[in-house]
């Protein structure tokens, strides 16, 4: 098990409760899709939208 970075307690009047705080698991970031937004297809380079058949504008996409 990993080691607390912080121990506490939080009172609440007659009520104790203990706190430990550990480090983060993860420093990995989650990477997104570029989607296009009308019809949720994932986007290739350069910009083109398989399902809809044409080139898209940056405006039209979301991360997903």
């Amino acid at each position: 098990m990993p080691s607390s970075v912080w121990k506490g307690v939080i009172s609440f009047g007659l009520v104790s409760i203990p706190i430990r705080m550990y480090a983060a698991a993860r420093a990995k970031r989650a990477n997104l899709h570029q989607i296009h937004k009308v019809c949720n297809t994932r986007i290739k380079q350069p910009l083109f939208c398989p399902h809809c058949d044409r080139i898209v504008d940056r405006s039209e996409i979301v991360k997903g």
